[in-house]
Parts: structure tokens; C-alpha cells; sequence
């Protein structure tokens, strides 16, 4: 088993946690700067550095969490051809609570980083390409819609009981169980040798 990581800070820290946990569940692993390198599964870190080369592979994406916004939290999911993700439900971990759908018609666009922008009463760039005015969260509480592609920040607009109008058919939002989805597909940094273990159950 291969974790293909480049040697950025954030990426060597996730990649000697799940190294670690694979270990610790039994596997042989180890962790390689080459986005190319064989290996029957493939473990990689984000979708810029190794992801392209291992879509019909049998891949793990690590990527940002969904729901818990913090560092110390990621999503894991077997990686599709499409470049989506496969997620399962399990037992014993507790969905986050969705607040009461808003009925109104003020729309915001969540817009990805480089990604298309399309009309709405708000638009909301990625904070890499412009300094917000406004907190994410205060921006979700003043709209009723909430428009976008792969963003994470839509599953923050739909925990906070906006209309969610999800045009990338392979975000997890379109799972019509995502709510139960979620707490397995965000882990935190501690929680990685379970993780891994629920991960390789549910291949």
C-alpha cells in the first residue's frame, strides 16, 4: 500500500497519522512523494498532487471534512472513476443535526476555488481567490438557497436549513442518506486507525 503525499506540512502530518493507523489495523504501508508509484491500494492526499493518476485504482481520497471545519478534520472515501467518492453508512457514530428547511427565496452561490460563478443575490468566492467581507456562517444565515458545485461550505448551508441546489452530481449531498453519511466520511486526526478499519470493511 501507497501514500502518495508531496512534502507540505499538512500533507506529511495526515500521511504518518494514516501510515500509523494502516499499520496498527496490520497492513504493510508506506508513504512516497511519487504521485506514480504501483502499489495495490493507493492512499492520496488531496485532489492536486497524485489524484488524476489513480482514478481506476483501488484509492483512498483524503480531502477537506464536510462538516467538523477544523484541521484536524478530513474526509476519507474510496475514490470513483468519475473522481467522486463512494461512502458507507456504519453504526455507533452520530449524525450532526439539521436545522428546520427555510422556506424563502434569497439565493447564495458558494463558488469553488477557480470554479464557475453563476448568478444568485449572493455570490461567495473561494477566501483563496477574495477576502470575504463576512463570516461563512453570517453569509449562510442571511439566505434561504444555497447554490454551488463541490464546495464543502454547501454542506454547512445545508446543516443550517438552506435549500441546496448541488449542481456536481458526485458531491455527497446528492446521496439522498447524506446526513447518515457524514459522520463517516469526516474523521479526525485521532480517529484515523478507526477510520482506516471502517474504510477496508467497506471497500
Amino acid at each position: 500500500m501507497c501514500i502518495h503525499a508531496n512534502r507540505l506540512p499538512n500533507q506529511t502530518h495526515w500521511a504518518r497519522g494514516l501510515k500509523a493507523a494502516f499499520i496498527l489495523n496490520g497492513y504493510q504501508c508506506e508513504v512516497t512523494d511519487d504521485p506514480v508509484k504501483e502499489s495495490d491500494i493507493h492512499v492520496v492526499l488531496g485532489p492536486h498532487f497524485a489524484k488524476r493518476y489513480h482514478l481506476n485504482h483501488r484509492t483512498i481520497l483524503l480531502d477537506r471534512c464536510y462538516y467538523r471545519g477544523d484541521p484536524e478534520h478530513v474526509s476519507l472515501g474510496w475514490l470513483n472513476p468519475d473522481g467522486g467518492r463512494t461512502f458507507h453508512k456504519g453504526e455507533g457514530r452520530t449524525p450532526p443535526k439539521q436545522k428546520p428547511i427555510k422556506t424563502g427565496d434569497k439565493t447564495l452561490f458558494l463558488a469553488d476555488w477557480r470554479g464557475p460563478v453563476e448568478a444568485a443575490d449572493t455570490v461567495r468566492y473561494h477566501p483563496a481567490q477574495h477576502k470575504a467581507t463576512e463570516t461563512l456562517q453570517d453569509a449562510i444565515s442571511r439566505h434561504d438557497i444555497a447554490i454551488g458545485y463541490g464546495t464543502t461550505a454547501l454542506v454547512e448551508a445545508a446543516l443550517e436549513g438552506l435549500q441546496i441546489v448541488c449542481k456536481d452530481p458526485r458531491h455527497i449531498l446528492n446521496q439522498p442518506d447524506w446526513l447518515e453519511l457524514l459522520p463517516y466520511a469526516d474523521w479526525g486526526y485521532d480517529e484515523l486507525p478507526e477510520a482506516v478499519q471502517f474504510l477496508m470493511e467497506t471497500q
